[in-house]
């Protein structure tokens, strides 16, 4: 559900991504995200005392327009995501699993495969992340 709510997020991502000169591998073709969607997810559903087990697909539509406004504010926290290939969207999540990734984790991930790329990723993430109060 969440996804499918999430064109706007992985344009501004892309576009960004591209600016900065960051896609990895031969061409961008999936954007992933520096701090997992799950936990995202997660917390949107802790904002509004849910449990894990809750269908949001099942919900009025007045509550999922509401679930995903959050959502959007959650994830506008957090650094946009990177335009990547395929095949290194594949070799991160073979080496760090699937949910709960971290920034952390990408971090290290560009030191071992794209050392070149380590110093705009830092800044990327620096200025692509909205502090809010």
């Amino acid at each position: 559900f969440v996804s499918s709510n999430d064109t706007a997020w992985r344009r501004e991502s892309q576009r960004t991504t591209i600016k900065y000169g960051l896609v990895l591998g031969n061409a961008g073709e999936e954007v992933h995200h520096l701090y997992s969607r799950n936990a995202m997810v997660l917390e949107t559903m802790d904002f509004f005392n849910l449990y894990e087990d809750f269908n949001v697909n099942e919900a009025s539509t007045d509550f999922r327009n509401s679930f995903i406004k959050t959502f959007r504010e959650i994830e506008n926290r957090h650094p946009l995501g990177i335009y990547i290939s395929k095949t290194e969207h594949a070799r991160f999540h073979s080496i760090y699993g699937f949910g709960w990734n971290t920034e952390e984790q990408f971090i290290e991930f560009v030191s071992n495969f794209f050392p070149e790329k380590l110093e705009v990723l830092l800044k990327y993430i620096k200025e692509t992340t909205k502090i809010t109060n």
